[in-house]
């Protein structure tokens, strides 16, 4: 059962990616955060790239989530 509550968006339990795993509220879906090991695993793996390249990214384009797409978009 999904339900929306505000601006975030539950299954069951509370959003996957918060600053802090057992922080409750909504996550920033619009920065990546590499010091967070789980948030970069999902970035590595919705974006399809190692870490190595995720890093490269976001050392390049900033941590905005719409600029790492273009910056990745452009390097293929």
């Amino acid at each position: 059962m999904r339900e929306w509550y505000g601006f975030c968006f539950y299954n069951r339990k509370l959003a996957v990616m918060s600053n802090e795993e057992q922080k409750r509220g909504c996550p920033d879906w619009t920065r990546i955060n590499l010091s967070e090991e789980y948030e970069a695993a999902y970035w590595v793996k919705k974006f399809g790239v190692s870490r190595e390249v995720l890093d490269k990214a976001v050392k390049k384009a900033g941590p905005i989530v719409a600029d790492i797409e273009a910056f990745l978009a452009g390097s293929r």
